[in-house]
């Protein structure tokens, strides 16, 4: 199974992946999370991918608050399998880092 397509985590989120052969991963992250600084477009995403082996990262400037996330995962018996950090500006160390885990499953 490949990378390539639309793929939706546990809480609605979307991710779509554009792999490209040279090991460089494109596409867009929409968070269905409204509480979610992300929330609200789609983000465009940058990364690498090596086999079934992926990672990519995406963050804004929103308010005056500056805000990366990164995913790394695996595309893992049909699903991707990632954990994610979300390091934020706007917040005191160590308040201004969030980590946690999240599946994805293909949508098309």
């Amino acid at each position: 199974m490949e990378l390539r397509g639309r793929w939706r985590n546990q809480y609605g989120s979307v991710l779509s992946l554009q792999p490209e052969a040279d090991g460089l991963l494109a596409g867009t992250f929409d968070t269905a999370l409204e509480d979610s600084i992300f929330f609200g477009t789609p983000l465009r995403i940058a990364g690498v991918h090596s086999g079934a082996g992926l990672a990519f990262s995406f963050g804004l400037e929103r308010d005056g608050v500056a805000t990366v996330c990164s995913f790394t995962g695996r595309l893992d018996e049909g699903r991707i399998e990632t954990v994610w950090h979300v390091v934020t500006a706007g917040k005191p160390w160590p308040h201004a880092i969030m980590t946690n885990a999240d599946r994805f499953e293909r949508l098309d």
